[in-house]
């Protein structure tokens, strides 16, 4: 059991590195394709270059991509998301309160047909309707 969920536990590790690597990837790709940086999209149109390079040095996107993506990594295992610049609050204030909500629709859901199917009249049970009656000899 132990052995089992170590090694659930490591793919669900992997997976999220793996999702996380990608939606980077991806982010760094449109900015780079776009021209728009986050540096530049936080100072404004109207900033400086001086004022654009202090920004990057806040955000820490004047760092290498790889020690950005660390970084952040570090911040999801401790709880840290970043912070929203659209909703001007930390991520993780939006992330939890959906979090509960999500689990427990997840989890109504999944369970709530299971009676329903059960009980079903038209159930097929061993390869025969339950309707039939066996064949006795």
């Amino acid at each position: 059991m132990i052995r089992f969920l170590v090694r659930r536990l490591g793919v669900v590790a992997l997976q999220i590195v793996l999702v996380t690597l990608i939606a980077y990837a991806l982010f760094f790709v449109v900015s780079a394709a776009t021209g728009a940086t986050p540096e530049q999209r936080v100072a404004g149109r109207t900033a400086t270059p001086e004022q654009v390079a202090r920004v990057a040095e806040i955000l820490g996107t004047d760092r290498p991509v790889y020690e950005q993506y660390l970084r952040f990594l570090g911040g999801v295992v401790q709880g840290d998301f970043g912070y929203s610049f659209a909703y001007r609050q930390p991520v993780s204030n939006l992330l939890f309160p959906a979090a509960g909500v999500t689990a427990a629709r997840s989890t109504s859901m999944t369970s709530a047909p299971a009676p329903a199917i059960m009980m079903s009249p038209g159930r097929q049970t061993l390869g025969q309707s339950a309707t039939s009656v066996p064949y006795c000899a």
